[in-house]
């Protein structure tokens, strides 16, 4: 009988969801270490779109938890919600979930109530004019291609 913890990827191929306690500080302030855990279902490179939370395994073959920014046919850009610079590209088959829900205090949030939604939607609005500023304090004017 194999008693091993099954690892990420066996757990999210056959189907059930992954609860996990993230570590770091790269999603905050949406997520925290040690008050917020998150659950996570597989889902297909297709089927992601940008602003998703998606786990992923980097190429120090690290599980990482960021947001999804940038998509081309066989590749994906992510960046934690407390990062400006983006990590990327990663090949399409090292995704391997979408955050469904995250839980707080006792309390489950669904990523698709409003308020989560409204916060993605925000977060990344709030990442481009950082980086418009960001080019003008350096004496780029980012309105001229």
């Amino acid at each position: 009988m194999d008693y091993r913890k099954p690892t990420a990827e066996e757990a999210l191929s056959s189907g059930k969801t992954l609860h996990i306690n993230p570590e770091g500080i790269s999603m905050l302030p949406l997520i925290k270490a040690g008050r917020d855990s998150v659950y996570i279902n597989s889902i297909s490179f297709e089927e992601a779109k940008k602003g998703d939370i998606v786990l992923y395994r980097n190429e120090y073959h690290l599980l990482v938890l960021h947001r999804l920014i940038k998509k081309t046919p066989t590749a994906f850009y992510t960046v934690g919600d407390s990062q400006l610079i983006s990590a990327g590209p990663y090949d399409k088959e090292a995704l391997l979930g979408k955050m469904i829900g995250m839980e707080r205090r006792g309390k489950y949030l669904d990523s698709k109530q409003p308020v989560m939604r409204l916060y993605g939607k925000l977060w990344m609005m709030r990442r481009r004019l950082l980086l418009i500023v960001r080019g003008i304090v350096r004496g780029k004017n980012p309105f001229v291609p």
